[in-house]
């Protein structure tokens, strides 16, 4: 067996995600349909996990993101997140967030910042 140790050193890396929570929660009988954002320092583990109603987007990346580095104090150095592919429906819309996405990263000084393939 061979293992691929990884170091991450502190403030190095941030991680975000969404994903549909396993348990189905209803209000007053009624379905709650919603996401969870996750946002993780790679290094320590610490998190930060925001409600999310509608869908992943950029938008919802966006705003989570903010609120996260708002409350840790800080931004890593570098930030990554999956493809995001539900955000946009065509390739101009696929540019558009490409962009936005890339300004977000340049306002927060992350120097390294990646769209990973889900």
């Amino acid at each position: 067996m061979v293992i691929f140790r990884q170091s991450v050193p502190a403030g190095q890396q941030g991680l975000s995600d969404f994903s549909n929570p396993n348990t189905e929660i209803t209000i007053q009988g009624k379905v709650f349909t919603h996401f969870l954002y996750q946002f993780r320092f790679a290094y320590s583990g610490w998190r930060y996990v925001q409600i999310i109603l509608g869908g992943e987007s950029y938008s919802a990346l966006a705003d989570g993101l903010q609120l996260a580095l708002t409350l840790a104090g800080g931004s890593p150095v570098e930030h990554r997140t999956d493809s995001l592919s539900a955000a946009f429906i065509n390739s101009v819309e696929e540019q558009k967030l490409t962009q936005s996405y890339d300004a977000l990263c340049a306002h927060y000084n992350f120097g390294q910042h990646a769209i990973i393939a889900a």
